[in-house]
């Protein structure tokens, strides 16, 4: 996860906010996302049929049911929205308990709107955390540790 994370920019927000790292892997096949602030990971893992169910009840401009260029679109237009894509900043929610709710938009050309998403994200537990973060965190440590020492 460590390696293409990047920074989540977020809409100000009356309670403080930790920075946070997002990191979007998807295929033709769906999604999985990932937001860290280094402590905990959220995740939501989509697969296609989740997300042209979702596409349908957020109601997006985009129909990713039409083919899978439309599909492929919807995603690139979501990772494009995580990285602030004209000044639509995405926006963090806490739901119950420990889980979260990250909504973004992306602009699209007139006569579309704007696409709306919204991730539903749950904590990971502990042992993926380590799989997910630590793990792969020291490795990539140790790596470049050996690579100054040569």
């Amino acid at each position: 996860m460590i390696s293409n994370s990047q920074p989540l920019p977020l809409q100000s927000s009356s309670s403080p906010v930790p920075p946070l790292l997002v990191e979007l892997v998807s295929s033709v096949n769906g999604y999985t996302i990932f937001v860290t602030d280094l402590t905990l990971i959220w995740s939501e893992k989509l697969h296609r049929d989740a997300v042209l169910q979702r596409a349908l009840d957020e109601e997006t401009p985009i129909d990713p049911s039409e083919d899978g260029n439309q599909f492929q679109i919807l995603l690139d237009k979501i990772r494009e929205a995580l990285k602030t894509s004209l000044g639509l900043l995405p926006e963090l929610h806490r739901l119950q308990e420990r889980q979260l709710v990250l909504r973004v938009a992306s602009s699209l050309p007139p006569p579309l709107r704007a696409l709306k998403w919204h991730f539903r994200l749950s904590p990971i537990d502990s042992t993926r955390l380590a799989t997910e973060l630590w793990i792969p965190l020291l490795s990539q440590c140790a790596h470049e540790a050996r690579r100054a020492k040569s």
